[in-house]
């Protein structure tokens, strides 16, 4: 490349760095602001503080974990031993309490998510009315892609099931990455054509760009054994402090330190990365800004992440710039590295209302008011052990009859020691009949009936039966269908309650989302609503911080039911609530406007059977000139021809216009008219009524007619089929 070349592209590299560089400042400034300014001391103070905090509930917090271990154990049917070569009985794990669990989580999760609108929002003020449709469209979106709650319920419920509890934290996250862009490079001598280099190629500068990847609420759910509070908190008050643990490579804590996000100095003061050979070799090295190798990825440090109450002396500045110490007590936010107790950062709690953005799941609160929970695991302990040493010893009793025992003399060849028997081989013995063995009776069966009784007990505790779980009944096989629907009915009454738990849960993070995008919604955010039109489905509405700023935090309504975890019984509430509907004035069909609600009661129906598409079919009623009798005598009198319709209440209206015949002030024609007209519907009368007939259905109707042979009947409804 000729040297004019080259020494172009060394200026647009320095220009890029260069540009590169005040763009990080502006980061840098930006972030430092957020960080109390402390002297050395009063940092080693503060991280001491919390270390030794954290070292007062370590043992407690410990004792937790292990708790959780022997959870998982349980929940994974782990063996404490297997059966040695002593014969020992063997330390299997059933799977009572493992299906228990699964079948309540399944049953949770369709609770919640088989809607496809998971919650609504409800205005707590009048002025709120009028917002609170979109927000409600936004919200379900955003909860659903942006919260990716069901992939984050799923793990939380399924924790705090096991193990009682299941921390997790909303917040309002910024994801950046870097962008390359690619642009053609200019000829400085003629800017109309791009610089070429000595093959003639045109040469192309590479740009880093810091984009912003990710702007809004996030929903993290972690482990409970990352999860250290005071012993003596409760679930009624706030605890005077929280800590998480998190994790962190010697990459993330170098870049933190150049973006501003960690005090100066951090990155040394913790030490103890290691070298190349630590993490991986030299391929896995990175050079800071100032040239030096800084291991990646692979070597992790454990930090506390603090929330809570100090006490501090910050360093201030008054309007001539000379520093001074200010005491300062309020709610903060810090990180302190365990090992080295380096104070990483600490800024305010600019959490919405003060709040702590940390909430947890318990599945079973405590008794005594406590701040911790009981799964299903440690509930049902006492069960699966009884269980479990029926279980064994039924496995060990089969093991010792199909492996019996036996004697012989030693003499011959037969060696003077105990012989292992081994099937499909032949022994020599100079006397087969000294060998004698011991035949061991098979386990009785009615071990097997004292395990379906311990079975049953376990099923009572959660409502977990035979049916629920999707199998036969192997209590009663022959139980009817109304047998099994109140075993069922039983078992979502216990459910409920822990339906309501989780109702608690998922208002608290649709509370802490409402109030985070409430201070930080950004531009340009858009909600999809449904279009007017097959031609136009969709269409897409701007929503700002206005449409967050409601007067009062509104409330949130969880769209599931326990009916969603069982379709049959929610079939039977929803064909339950069409009968009933159908009957109601406002849903006859005598109007236009009742036929039109039955038309949209009956989709309704449809749609609950998660028929989709089946709706489609369903006629419309535009038009429909379903008229009521008086309106048919008033169409009489201006010559208007009328003919019967099927949806009518035929019986009520012959009684309504056989009067007209009467009525001796009445043309000729109109007469003739009102005629033809009672006589089309007594013969539709009779079709309806002789196919009700014949399809079983309705009785028959009574003869007679007001004014007619037969005297006179009460009015009767004919309803549509």
């Amino acid at each position: 490349m000729p040297d004019e070349e080259n020494l172009i592209q060394t200026e647009l590299e320095q220009g890029m760095e260069q540009e590169y560089s005040v763009s990080m400042k502006k980061v840098r400034t930006k972030n430092l602001k957020k960080l109390i300014k402390l002297d050395f001391l009063e940092k080693e103070r503060i991280a001491a503080h919390i270390k030794s905090l954290y070292d007062e509930e370590k043992a407690k917090h410990f004792e937790k974990c292990n708790k959780i271990d022997e959870a998982d154990d349980v929940y994974r049917m782990r063996p404490k031993s297997l059966q040695n070569d002593d014969g020992d009985s063997p330390t299997y794990r059933s799977p009572l309490t493992t299906v228990t669990l699964e079948v309540v989580h399944a049953n949770i999760m369709n609770v919640f998510f088989t809607p496809a609108k998971i919650m609504r929002a409800l205005p707590t003020e009048e002025g709120d009315i009028s917002k609170i449709e979109k927000l409600d469209l936004f919200g379900n979106w955003s909860i659903q892609n942006e919260l990716e709650i069901f992939e984050n319920c799923d793990r939380m419920f399924h924790a705090s099931e096991k193990g009682g509890e299941s921390p997790y934290i909303v917040h309002w996250v910024k994801e950046y990455g870097t962008e390359i862009k690619k642009e053609i490079i200019p000829n400085p001598l003629n800017p109309s054509e791009p610089l070429l280099d000595e093959d003639g190629e045109v040469m192309v500068q590479e740009r880093e760009e810091r984009k912003l990847l990710y702007d809004g609420p996030k929903l993290e759910v972690f482990s409970r054994k990352d999860y250290i509070l005071p012993s003596s908190a409760t679930m009624d008050t706030k605890p005077d402090w929280e800590m998480r643990i998190v994790r962190r490579n010697a990459d993330k804590v170098k870049r933190s330190e150049e973006e501003g996000r960690y005090f100066q100095n951090v990155f040394e003061s913790i030490g103890g990365w290691g070298g190349s050979s630590e993490v991986g070799g030299e391929e896995n090295q990175k050079k800071d800004k100032d040239g030096n190798e800084i291991p990646l990825g692979k070597t992790e440090k454990l930090f506390i992440e603090f929330y809570g109450s100090l006490r501090i002396k910050q360093i201030t500045k008054d309007e001539n710039d000379e520093e001074s110490y200010e005491e300062l007590e309020e709610e903060f936010i810090g990180l302190v590295e365990l090992v080295s107790e380096t104070l990483c950062f600490l800024k305010k709690n600019k959490f919405p209302l003060k709040e702590r953005p940390i909430g947890m799941d318990v599945f079973i609160p405590d008794d005594e008011g406590r701040r911790e929970g009981t799964g299903i695991v440690e509930f049902m302990s006492g069960v699966q052990n009884c269980y479990d040493t029926l279980y064994n010893q039924y496995i060990f009793g089969i093991t010792q009859s199909n492996n019996p025992f036996g004697f012989f003399a030693p003499t011959g060849n037969m060696r003077d020691e105990p012989l292992k028997i081994k099937a499909g081989f032949l022994f020599p013995s100079s006397d087969p009949n000294s060998v004698n063995m011991v035949k061991i009776a098979p386990p009785d069966r009615s071990m097997l009936e004292i395990m379906e009784i311990v079975n049953a007990q376990a099923q009572v505790l959660f409502g977990v039966s035979d049916y629920s779980a999707g199998v036969e009944s192997k209590i009663d096989p022959s139980a009817p269908a109304r047998k099994a629907e109140l075993v069922v009915q039983q078992g979502n009454t216990r459910m409920n309650l822990i339906v309501r738990r989780k109702n608690r849960t998922l208002k608290d993070i649709f509370r802490r989302w409402y109030l985070l995008y409430k201070e930080n919604m950004p531009k340009n955010k858009f909600v999809r609503i449904a279009g007017e039109s097959k031609e136009n489905p969709f269409r897409f509405e701007s929503i700002s911080m206005t449409d967050f700023a409601l007067n009062s935090i509104p409330d949130f309504e969880l769209t599931g039911n326990i009916l969603n975890s069982n379709k049959t019984l929610e079939a039977q509430k929803a064909f339950a609530i069409y009968d009933k509907l159908s009957q109601n004035f406002f849903f006859l069909p005598q109007t236009v406007q009742g036929m039109q609600a039955l038309r949209s009661l009956t989709g309704w129906l449809i749609d609950k059977m998660d028929e989709i598409g089946l709706s489609n079919f369903l006629p419309s009623v535009q038009g429909v000139s379903i008229h009521t009798p008086e309106e048919e005598n008033a169409l009489f009198i201006q010559g208007d021809l009328i003919e019967p319709e099927q949806g009518e209440d035929h019986i009520y209206h012959l009684r309504i216009h056989s009067p007209m015949l009467q009525d001796m002030s009445l043309l000729p024609e109109i007469i003739d008219a009102v005629k033809e007209h009672i006589q089309k519907t007594i013969d539709l009368l009779k079709q309806m009524s002789a196919m009700q007939a014949m399809g079983g259905g309705m009785n028959a109707q009574p003869a007679g007619l007001p004014g007619m042979p037969g005297g006179a009947v009460q009015p009767q409804r004919v309803g549509v089929s």
